[in-house]
């Protein structure tokens, strides 16, 4: 029973300790609930990483995209927002070729494309975050990023 109790301040002074740079992505809060036990719960406008990944073939892209509309489609109140850490530079054609194949898939798979937020930011590497927020809560967390 106390580590229930001490659990959600472990969790709170660790994501405080571990801190950000400039220079690193943004860092959002984990859940707690999973580590207290309560499998798949949803706190109000509580960010939920679904995969993060780095350069990928285009098929292995869909396939990523196939798994995170699926989740999306059985959280029909959610939006996804999609991450988009780019080389920083002065080029944004891969950021428009990266945000193209993104569409197109999602259009291939008749899927809504207004529940699917493309945002990016310059960073030293390249990566891509698939988030899914409560609807309407998602702009919070990615204001200033460049949309999509």
């Amino acid at each position: 029973m106390k580590s229930l109790l001490f659990a959600p301040l472990f969790f709170a002074l660790h994501a405080f300790a571990l801190g950000q740079t400039n220079d690193s992505p943004p860092v959002f809060p984990k859940p707690i609930a999973p580590a207290l036990g309560i499998k798949d719960a949803v706190v109000s406008g509580h960010p939920i990483m679904s995969d993060e990944f780095g350069k990928l073939s285009k098929s292995d892209l869909r396939s990523r995209l196939d798994v995170f509309l699926a989740e999306l489609k059985n959280f029909p109140n959610f939006t996804g927002y999609i991450l988009l850490h780019v080389q920083k530079g002065p080029s944004n054609a891969k950021i428009t070729r990266r945000v193209r194949q993104i569409r197109d898939h999602v259009a291939d798979r008749r899927f809504d494309p207004k529940r699917i937020i493309i945002v990016s930011d310059e960073f030293d590497g390249e990566t891509t975050q698939l988030w899914r927020f409560e609807a309407g809560f998602g702009d919070v967390y990615f204001a200033g990023l460049k949309r999509h």
